[in-house]
């Protein structure tokens, strides 16, 4: 793991200011679940909040009552082991939506350095980065990522006992496409 110094920050840039020091994580199966779960229900987000602060923060949402123990304990913990960095919490008032979010410059040039982008996933139409291609563990990491966003592994009952079936559903047509083609290439025990 490379740890991302103040030193190498300011040879890039030209002050300091609040920057927090990261671990910068190798290219490894954590991360491409991970890669995976933003694809799913993450969002990168950067944005003015007035004239001299900009604002970068990587956001994975869920529902409340359905998702807090996997925001709350494993997607938290996967950020925290790959990233040194704790993740905040957010529940928007009158809804059950939950977010996951982490703060930070250096996460957010790291996550679009590998391939993420920021902004509207739908319009930017994003996908899985080319690096998680070329290993078999990254691409099962990552769709298991995206099962546990955007899917789902069922049994048909009460029909066919013992017969399961994987529900995958995305807007995201190059995602989508993605997700067969991965499939399709290998057999893959989720």
């Amino acid at each position: 793991m490379l740890q991302k110094t103040k030193e190498d920050y300011l040879r890039e840039h030209k002050s300091w200011g609040n920057i927090k020091v990261i671990n910068i994580p190798q290219k490894n199966e954590k991360l491409a679940e991970l890669v995976g779960i933003i694809l799913g229900d993450g969002n990168i987000h950067v944005y003015q909040k007035d004239k001299k602060i900009t604002v970068y923060a990587l956001r994975i949402a869920g529902n409340y009552l359905k998702d807090y123990e996997y925001l709350t304990n494993y997607v938290a913990n996967l950020c925290e082991n790959l990233f040194l960095i704790k993740a905040k919490f957010y529940k928007q008032p009158n809804k059950n939506c939950l977010y996951l979010i982490l703060r930070g410059r250096l996460v957010i040039d790291f996550l679009i350095k590998i391939g993420l982008k920021s902004g509207n996933k739908l319009v930017s139409q994003v996908t899985i980065p080319k690096w998680v291609w070329k290993k078999k563990t990254y691409l099962k990491a990552c769709v298991r990522g995206l099962i546990d966003t955007d899917g789902c592994v069922y049994e048909m009952l009460p029909h066919w006992p013992g017969l399961f079936q994987l529900n995958f559903i995305s807007p995201e047509k190059k995602k989508s496409r993605n997700f067969i083609k991965i499939l399709a290439l290998a057999t893959i025990e989720i």
